[in-house]
Protein backbone atom coordinates (compact mmCIF):
# COMPACT_ATOMS: atom_id res chain seq x y z
CA UNK A 1 0.00 0.00 0.00
CA UNK A 2 1.47 3.57 -0.91
CA UNK A 3 1.56 6.07 1.86
CA UNK A 4 1.73 9.93 1.11
CA UNK A 5 3.85 11.27 4.21
CA UNK A 6 1.45 14.36 3.98
CA UNK A 7 1.54 15.87 7.73
CA UNK A 8 5.60 15.31 7.58
CA UNK A 9 7.01 18.74 6.89
CA UNK A 10 3.79 20.33 8.76
CA UNK A 11 4.91 18.06 11.94
CA UNK A 12 8.50 18.14 11.67
CA UNK A 13 7.77 22.14 11.13
CA UNK A 14 6.48 22.51 14.50
CA UNK A 15 9.23 20.19 16.38
CA UNK A 16 11.56 22.68 15.42
CA UNK A 17 9.95 25.46 16.93
CA UNK A 18 9.19 23.55 19.96
CA UNK A 19 13.39 22.59 20.33
CA UNK A 20 14.48 25.66 18.75
CA UNK A 21 18.02 25.72 17.20
CA UNK A 22 20.92 26.58 20.21
CA UNK A 23 23.38 28.94 19.16
CA UNK A 24 27.06 27.86 21.15
CA UNK A 25 29.57 30.38 21.48
CA UNK A 26 33.40 29.36 21.19
CA UNK A 27 34.92 32.85 22.72
CA UNK A 28 33.43 35.63 24.71
CA UNK A 29 35.73 38.05 27.00
CA UNK A 30 33.03 40.91 26.46
CA UNK A 31 32.16 41.99 30.27
CA UNK A 32 28.84 42.27 31.51
CA UNK A 33 25.96 43.25 28.87
CA UNK A 34 28.75 44.33 26.02
CA UNK A 35 31.29 45.88 28.56
CA UNK A 36 35.18 46.16 27.16
CA UNK A 37 37.76 49.29 28.44
CA UNK A 38 37.39 52.47 26.45
CA UNK A 39 40.94 53.34 27.93
CA UNK A 40 42.70 50.45 26.39
CA UNK A 41 42.96 49.83 22.79
CA UNK A 42 45.13 48.96 19.67
CA UNK A 43 45.83 50.79 16.68
CA UNK A 44 45.60 48.98 13.66
CA UNK A 45 46.24 50.69 10.36
CA UNK A 46 46.58 50.59 6.60
CA UNK A 47 49.78 51.85 5.02
CA UNK A 48 48.25 54.89 3.78
CA UNK A 49 47.19 56.04 7.81
CA UNK A 50 50.33 56.29 9.32
CA UNK A 51 53.11 55.41 7.00
CA UNK A 52 52.99 51.44 8.12
CA UNK A 53 50.65 48.28 7.53
CA UNK A 54 49.89 47.39 11.30
CA UNK A 55 47.97 44.38 11.81
CA UNK A 56 46.34 43.34 15.52
CA UNK A 57 44.85 40.64 17.07
CA UNK A 58 43.82 37.82 19.46
CA UNK A 59 44.57 33.96 19.82
CA UNK A 60 41.62 32.11 21.53
CA UNK A 61 41.26 28.29 23.00
CA UNK A 62 38.01 26.92 21.42
CA UNK A 63 34.97 26.24 23.86
CA UNK A 64 33.15 24.75 21.65
CA UNK A 65 33.48 22.74 18.24
CA UNK A 66 31.36 23.84 15.47
CA UNK A 67 31.34 26.45 11.91
CA UNK A 68 31.90 29.96 12.77
CA UNK A 69 28.44 31.66 12.49
CA UNK A 70 29.49 35.58 13.45
CA UNK A 71 32.42 37.52 15.06
CA UNK A 72 31.87 40.31 17.19
CA UNK A 73 34.14 42.96 17.87
CA UNK A 74 34.82 46.14 19.96
CA UNK A 75 36.22 48.30 17.06
CA UNK A 76 36.02 51.74 16.46
CA UNK A 77 37.16 54.24 13.77
CA UNK A 78 39.61 56.81 14.22
CA UNK A 79 39.95 58.82 10.94
CA UNK A 80 40.39 57.68 7.57
CA UNK A 81 37.88 55.51 4.86
CA UNK A 82 36.19 53.21 7.05
CA UNK A 83 38.00 49.94 5.66
CA UNK A 84 39.01 46.80 6.79
CA UNK A 85 39.72 43.14 6.63
CA UNK A 86 39.17 40.21 8.88
CA UNK A 87 41.51 37.35 9.31
CA UNK A 88 41.37 33.98 10.77
CA UNK A 89 43.86 31.49 11.31
CA UNK A 90 44.94 28.24 13.23
CA UNK A 91 47.73 27.92 15.42
CA UNK A 92 51.29 27.01 14.26
CA UNK A 93 52.86 26.38 17.91
CA UNK A 94 52.28 30.07 19.62
CA UNK A 95 51.68 31.84 16.55
CA UNK A 96 49.02 32.43 14.07
CA UNK A 97 49.48 28.95 11.37
CA UNK A 98 47.40 28.61 8.46
CA UNK A 99 44.40 30.71 6.88
CA UNK A 100 41.30 29.93 7.27
CA UNK A 101 39.63 32.83 6.27
CA UNK A 102 39.75 36.29 5.15
CA UNK A 103 36.83 38.63 4.65
CA UNK A 104 38.17 40.36 2.05
CA UNK A 105 37.36 44.08 2.28
CA UNK A 106 34.61 45.49 4.43
CA UNK A 107 33.55 48.96 3.89
CA UNK A 108 31.58 51.28 6.22
CA UNK A 109 31.23 48.86 9.64
CA UNK A 110 32.73 51.01 12.01
CA UNK A 111 31.57 53.71 14.22
CA UNK A 112 33.20 56.80 14.79
CA UNK A 113 35.01 56.40 18.05
CA UNK A 114 32.60 58.31 20.31
CA UNK A 115 29.61 57.89 19.22
CA UNK A 116 27.29 55.08 20.73
CA UNK A 117 28.48 51.68 20.68
CA UNK A 118 27.70 48.75 19.30
CA UNK A 119 30.23 45.76 18.68
CA UNK A 120 31.08 44.92 14.96
CA UNK A 121 29.20 41.69 13.33
CA UNK A 122 31.22 39.98 11.01
CA UNK A 123 28.97 37.09 9.61
CA UNK A 124 31.36 34.24 8.54
CA UNK A 125 29.78 32.82 5.10
CA UNK A 126 32.46 30.53 4.27
CA UNK A 127 32.56 27.04 6.25
CA UNK A 128 35.42 27.48 8.91
CA UNK A 129 34.83 24.86 11.96
CA UNK A 130 36.39 25.15 15.29
CA UNK A 131 37.61 22.14 17.24
CA UNK A 132 37.44 22.03 20.82
CA UNK A 133 40.26 23.24 23.18
CA UNK A 134 41.98 24.00 19.93
CA UNK A 135 44.05 27.90 19.12
CA UNK A 136 42.71 29.84 16.90
CA UNK A 137 43.99 33.55 16.08
CA UNK A 138 41.49 36.90 14.94
CA UNK A 139 43.53 39.65 13.34
CA UNK A 140 42.43 43.01 12.28
CA UNK A 141 43.67 44.33 9.29
CA UNK A 142 42.60 48.19 7.65
CA UNK A 143 43.21 48.86 4.28
CA UNK A 144 44.10 52.09 2.74
CA UNK A 145 44.01 55.20 4.59
CA UNK A 146 41.92 53.62 7.44
CA UNK A 147 43.00 53.94 11.12
CA UNK A 148 40.99 52.33 13.70
CA UNK A 149 41.33 50.88 17.00
CA UNK A 150 40.26 47.91 18.82
CA UNK A 151 39.83 47.99 22.37
CA UNK A 152 40.34 45.72 25.31
CA UNK A 153 38.58 43.71 27.92
CA UNK A 154 37.34 44.78 30.73
CA UNK A 155 37.05 41.42 32.91
CA UNK A 156 40.95 40.73 33.74
CA UNK A 157 41.29 38.47 30.85
CA UNK A 158 44.73 37.52 30.18
CA UNK A 159 45.14 35.72 26.83
CA UNK A 160 47.43 35.56 23.77
CA UNK A 161 47.74 38.89 21.96
CA UNK A 162 48.94 39.17 18.64
CA UNK A 163 50.59 41.66 16.43
CA UNK A 164 52.06 42.54 12.93
CA UNK A 165 53.68 45.67 10.92
CA UNK A 166 54.08 45.88 7.51
CA UNK A 167 53.73 41.57 7.11
CA UNK A 168 56.81 40.73 8.13
CA UNK A 169 55.44 38.15 10.55
CA UNK A 170 53.00 37.84 13.66
CA UNK A 171 54.36 38.23 17.17
CA UNK A 172 52.55 37.15 20.08
CA UNK A 173 52.76 38.40 23.85
CA UNK A 174 50.25 37.46 26.35
CA UNK A 175 48.55 40.25 27.90
CA UNK A 176 44.65 41.87 28.03
CA UNK A 177 43.45 40.58 25.22
CA UNK A 178 40.85 42.80 22.38
CA UNK A 179 37.70 41.97 23.41
CA UNK A 180 35.70 39.43 20.53
CA UNK A 181 33.08 36.88 20.84
CA UNK A 182 32.81 34.15 18.28
CA UNK A 183 29.30 32.08 17.97
CA UNK A 184 28.88 29.25 16.11
CA UNK A 185 25.77 28.49 13.53
CA UNK A 186 23.23 27.00 15.59
CA UNK A 187 22.47 23.64 15.30
CA UNK A 188 19.48 21.52 16.21
CA UNK A 189 18.87 19.90 19.86
CA UNK A 190 19.02 16.71 20.34
CA UNK A 191 15.55 16.14 20.90
CA UNK A 192 14.51 18.05 17.94
CA UNK A 193 16.74 15.77 15.67
CA UNK A 194 15.37 12.23 17.06
CA UNK A 195 11.86 13.29 16.59
CA UNK A 196 12.64 14.19 12.83
CA UNK A 197 14.79 10.88 12.46
CA UNK A 198 11.31 9.15 14.49
CA UNK A 199 8.72 10.78 11.82
CA UNK A 200 10.90 9.90 9.00
CA UNK A 201 11.66 6.17 9.91
CA UNK A 202 7.69 6.08 10.75
CA UNK A 203 6.69 7.36 7.36
CA UNK A 204 9.25 5.11 5.53
CA UNK A 205 7.83 1.79 7.18
CA UNK A 206 4.29 3.13 6.51
CA UNK A 207 5.03 3.52 2.93
CA UNK A 208 6.60 0.13 2.49
CA UNK A 209 3.33 -1.47 3.77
Amino acid sequence: MHYRPKYTAFTAALVMLWNPASAQIAFDNYGPGIGFNFAQSDIFAGPGALGSDLDVGIGFDAQASGRIGTIELALGLFAGSNSLSIEIYDSNGALPGTLLYNSGPLEGLLRPIGQNFSPVAVDIAEAVTLLLGERYFIIASANGDTEAIWHRISIGDLGPAVGQTNNTGFGVSTRARNTARVTLVPAPSGLTACLFLALTGTCRRRATR
